[in-house]
């Protein structure tokens, strides 16, 4: 019993003067020097180092994990990054499986979420006029008095209109909606118009389902009374 005990102990503990992982690479492909075949002879650690090297290059992939590699291949069109010979790790060779299988299912999620549809719009949603302009007709330019309405020329197929009345940073100051290519301006509107104030308004035209159909210019105007 106490020699299988040691036995085991030797083949668990690893000695200052054991192999590197390139000599029992060497060792398992049956290269090594002489130095490192008389050292292997004697370490029951690297034996049992250079056994699993073996065992794992042998192994063969599961059913499942060959179907997810041929999947993998097809979808990435390229050969793996990695080979089993190529693994340069000091750790020991019994965790090179597990490290594969975590990058197999890695590969897999990437590719699943790859493929996956977006439900998300890729890009606004277009609010580009597709009917054309309309011709705004007043107010624009310097007045002399302050206007009473707004007035454009009406659009064919529109059923209404949006009216808004703007600084010249274009932020709304008033809005409305009309069906006729007019709208009366009450006196909140006229109150934003003082001496010399740079005001701007743009009419858009929909259609009997909302959808915009035609758009003016932004207008500029201002009044001088003096």
């Amino acid at each position: 019993m106490s020699s299988e005990r040691d036995i085991l102990h030797a083949a668990a503990s690893k000695e200052s003067n054991c192999l590197p992982v390139a000599a029992l690479e060497r060792m398992a492909g049956g290269t090594g020097s002489d130095a490192e075949k008389a050292h292997v002879a004697s370490c029951a650690y690297c034996q049992g180092e250079i056994a699993m090297l073996l065992s794992f290059l042998a192994a063969e992939p599961t059913a499942a994990e060959a179907t997810a590699v041929r999947q993998i291949e097809k979808q990435l069109k390229q050969e793996p990054a990695w080979r089993p010979t190529e693994v340069a790790s000091k750790q020991a060779w019994w965790f090179a499986r597990p490290v594969w299988g975590l990058g197999l299912v890695a590969a897999l999620a990437l590719i699943f979420f790859v493929n996956i549809p977006s439900s998300s719009p890729v890009a606004p949603i277009d609010d580009t006029v597709r009917g054309g302009q309309i011709e705004s007709i007043s107010p624009t330019g310097d007045l002399t008095s302050i206007p009473s309405l707004l007035q454009w020329r009406a659009v064919p197929g529109a059923a209404s209109y949006e009216i808004r009345l703007m600084d010249v940073a274009e932020e709304i100051l008033w809005q409305t909606s009309a069906t006729a290519p007019l709208v009366q301006l009450p006196a909140e509107a006229q109150a934003l118009m003082t001496e010399r104030k740079t005001l701007t308004w743009r009419i858009r035209a929909m259609d009997a389902n909302g959808v915009i159909v035609a758009a003016s210019a932004v207008e500029t105007f201002r009044v001088i009374t003096r």
